[in-house]
């Protein structure tokens, strides 16, 4: 199977439907980006496809088993630093290997390096947990507001950084931004184009 298919999902948190009857088909080895105003479900629908909530009814097939994610709170381990938090999931010494240079990658110096991500910025924190993301090696990328922090000239860095790392990998991404949409390269699953009282219709865009 080349996609995943998301067929009639829905999920409610008491009176607030967020999904009625959702309907997607995403591609494998490519970048999806969803986009949508704060309430459309967008990071219910990725918390679903991680496996971290449980959906009320629909069906998913040919999602990926093994996952890594970047969360909208970087979720690191503050008194350790950058380093150490990457080789958590290091599964062999070629990623030990690489851990520095991928941090290099994304404009972390040595020093940084070296502290305690307490000590860090939010966006230097952001950048570690998207190389950590990247460096599990998953068989898909979940990014949820991944360049949140960022200056437009590291946001750049980060996302050459991703496009080079992700390569046919398969990633789906939320965001705010149609030009994080059009930097990334990414095809657009756009939640304001269904409609949660019928049956969801759900348009992906390919941006030029």
């Amino acid at each position: 199977m080349k996609e995943i298919i998301i067929n009639g999902l829905y999920k409610s948190y008491g009176e607030n439907h967020v999904l009625r009857g959702f309907n997607a088909t995403i591609p494998l080895g490519k970048i999806t980006c969803i986009m949508g105003p704060s309430g459309y479900g967008k990071t219910t629908l990725l918390n679903i496809l991680m496996g971290l909530e449980k959906a009320d009814s629909g069906q998913i097939t040919g999602l990926p088993n093994i996952k890594s994610a970047v969360f909208q709170e970087d979720r690191l381990c503050e008194d350790f630093n950058a380093i150490a938090n990457i080789r958590f999931i290091c599964k062999n010494n070629a990623c030990l290997e690489d851990t520095q240079a991928h941090l290099t990658a994304v404009g972390l110096t040595d020093e940084d390096i070296s502290r305690p991500v307490r000590e860090l910025s939010g966006g230097m924190k952001r950048r570690v947990a998207i190389v950590r993301a990247v460096l599990a090696r998953a068989d898909i990328i979940f990014l949820d507001e991944p360049f949140k922090g960022l200056d437009t000239e590291t946001k750049l860095l980060v996302i050459n950084y991703l496009k080079k790392e992700t390569t046919d990998k398969t990633v789906i991404m939320v965001t705010h931004s149609l030009e994080e949409v059009k930097a990334i390269g990414g095809s657009l699953l756009d939640m304001t184009n269904y409609n949660t009282d019928e049956k969801a219709i759900n348009k992906r865009n390919e941006i030029k």
